[in-house]
């Protein structure tokens, strides 16, 4: 599990093969917890079942969405497991059950099952300040005012807390910080390096008064996870959340393997898919 590194004209591989970087995307394999074979769902009813996969074909035809893979389970196994349209809409490449997808934003629950990890074992305190963990948090500021070409700050109240990036009420500016994009579209920065610029960017407002998705919180706790357990933050997770779950190809940093089963991501442009352009 590594972080995408740099910006090139070299392949998506070789871009996947730098050291880790910014947290962000996680992929995840659909079929991650069905093991071999597969067990007899009950409770289901069989007709609606079988609706599922026409019903995805559907909005492939459409062309919503190039392919998707459906699984329907309980405790007692799997009713439900189809493959439907394309991985790949280019080279036609059928989608497959075992296709691997850019999960996105789920890294932030996942990201907060480490944190709360840390909290039940007593190495941290979802009530701390950031600063206890990451000195360069202190001192920071609340923008008070803001006008053309002038900003006047504060003091906030008090210092934002685990909790409070954990929320998403810390007041942390959610989108990139200014003439540096390349954080997040490049990945290239440590995690460490990343975390210490959101730190000297003020507050957009006083901690835990307003809710604002903020992608800069997330980042800052995986970098707590670092300091505080000692381990890189793709290696604690793996370590201590996808191998336990059995969450085999869960990862930020794909092998060859699973680069060949990555679905292309597409955006619509004008009532069509085109591939979204961008590596994540």
């Amino acid at each position: 599990m590594r972080r995408i590194a740099e910006r090139s004209q070299r392949s998506l591989a070789s871009r996947w093969a730098a050291q880790r970087r910014v947290p962000w995307f996680v992929l995840l394999a659909v079929a991650w917890a069905l093991g071999g074979a597969l067990a007899q769902g009950s409770q289901f009813d069989p007709q609606r079942l079988a609706a599922i996969a026409p019903r995805m074909q559907k909005f492939v035809d459409e062309g919503v969405v190039a392919g998707v893979v459906t699984v329907v389970g309980n405790s007692q196994g799997v009713a439900h497991f189809e493959a439907v349209g394309w991985q790949d809409l280019e080279n036609r490449r059928p989608m497959t059950k075992d296709a691997l997808f850019r999960i996105a934003s789920m890294t932030k629950p996942i990201t907060a099952i480490g944190i709360m990890q840390l909290h039940e074992s007593g190495k941290l305190s979802v009530e701390d300040p950031v600063e206890k963990y990451l000195p360069e948090f202190k001192g920071q500021m609340l923008i008070e005012q803001r006008e053309e070409g002038r900003l006047v700050l504060k003091r906030p109240s008090r210092p934002i807390t685990l909790r409070d990036l954990l929320t998403h009420t810390s007041g942390l500016p959610g989108g990139f910080p200014p003439g540096l994009a390349d954080l997040y579209f490049c990945r290239n920065y440590s995690l460490a390096e990343a975390t210490c610029i959101q730190s000297q960017r003020p507050l957009e407002f006083e901690p835990g008064s307003r809710w604002a998705y903020c992608n800069a919180g997330i980042d800052t706790l995986g970098r707590i996870i670092e300091v505080v357990s000692g381990q890189a933050y793709e290696d604690y997770l793996a370590q201590h959340i996808f191998r336990p779950l059995g969450m085999v190809d869960t990862t930020f940093y794909p092998n060859e393997q699973q680069l060949a089963r990555l679905a292309t991501m597409y955006a619509q442009r004008e009532g069509k898919l085109v591939p979204a352009g961008y590596v994540l």
